[in-house]
This record gives C-alpha cells, sequence and structure tokens, in this order.
C-alpha cells in the first residue's frame, strides 16, 4: 500500500550470490520489484535493474520467489541461457543455491501442507472462534455447520477427525 492506500503489485526475487554469502544479512538477499518488474531511477529515465524477461531473470542470478515451490522449469530455463563448459561454475552456484535455500521450501512444503482437510472436534471449534487471527494461523475456516482445518501440520496433527 501507498501513503495514499493505493494497492501496489510487487514480484520478489532472491538474489542467488547474496543467499549464498553467509555475512549477508538475510533481509538483503530478498530484493522487491515493481510489477513491470523492471527498477528505475532519475524520474524514471534509468533503469537500475531489469527482471521483465527469464533471460535477465538467468543473467543476473535473481530466483523468482514465486517460483519456490516449482522451480524445475525456471531451472531448465537457466541450465540452457548458461549452458557450455565455460558456464560450469555459474551453473554450479545455482545447484549450491538450490541445495542450500530452495530445496528448504520444498520440503517444508511437503512436510505441512501436503494433506486434506480435516473435520475439527467441538473442543478445537471454540478456539477457532476465537478471533480472526486465529482463524489465519490454523488455517481454520467454517465451511457450513464443520470447521475445516487445512493449515500447517503442526496445527492439524494434534486433531481428530470428528
Amino acid at each position: 500500500m501507498t501513503p495514499k492506500n493505493k494497492k501496489v503489485k510487487r514480484w520478489f526475487y532472491i538474489d542467488n550470490r547474496k543467499a549464498l554469502d553467509p555475512s549477508i544479512d538475510r533481509e538483503e538477499v530478498v530484493v522487491g520489484v515493481p510489477e513491470d518488474r523492471v527498477i528505475r531511477t532519475d524520474f524514471d529515465r534509468k533503469i537500475v535493474l531489469d527482471l521483465s524477461a527469464p533471460e535477465n531473470e538467468y543473467a543476473l542470478l535473481m530466483f523468482p520467489l514465486a517460483q519456490v515451490f516449482d522451480w524445475d522449469k525456471w531451472q531448465d530455463g537457466f541450465d540452457k541461457y548458461w549452458r557450455g563448459d565455460q558456464h560450469g561454475n555459474t551453473r554450479e552456484q545455482f545447484r549450491s543455491f538450490k541445495r542450500q535455500v530452495l530445496e528448504n521450501f520444498k520440503y517444508d512444503r511437503v512436510a505441512s501442507y501436503q494433506f486434506g482437510p480435516l473435520d475439527l472436534e467441538r473442543s478445537s471449534v471454540r478456539s477457532v472462534r476465537e478471533g480472526q487471527h486465529r482463524r489465519k494461523t490454523t488455517g481454520c475456516f467454517r465451511a457450513g455447520h464443520r470447521y475445516i482445518c487445512c493449515g500447517r501440520a503442526r496445527a492439524t496433527e494434534r486433531l481428530v477427525r470428528g
């Protein structure tokens, strides 16, 4: 949101080089760009960062956060862009980034989100009714006369089908 309450659409990227550098603060690793994926300065006269095409993402080693759960297609394009023996180090750098950063997201997704909805017991319904914050954090919502939970495994593993 802007100061004038106007919604702003942004894209977020992970800088591969910074993500692998332990001396860099994690907040500096993620880069937000405007909806057109181009950062400009000097009243839009100078382009500072252009990520509007996948080839630009590959060249600058900027991984789109929107692909974090399904990086295979992006990696295929990356490998085609950086093919050849002279770019082996760059491809190895991405593989290292994938092992150290991206695989954490994929494994967390499998461990936390890949199951169907569960009905809550009556005792759990009261905690869901306590407020919007509780519904957001547990992932529980009302469907007709039943409460359904689709949240993280930690929140649902204690719940029993009612």
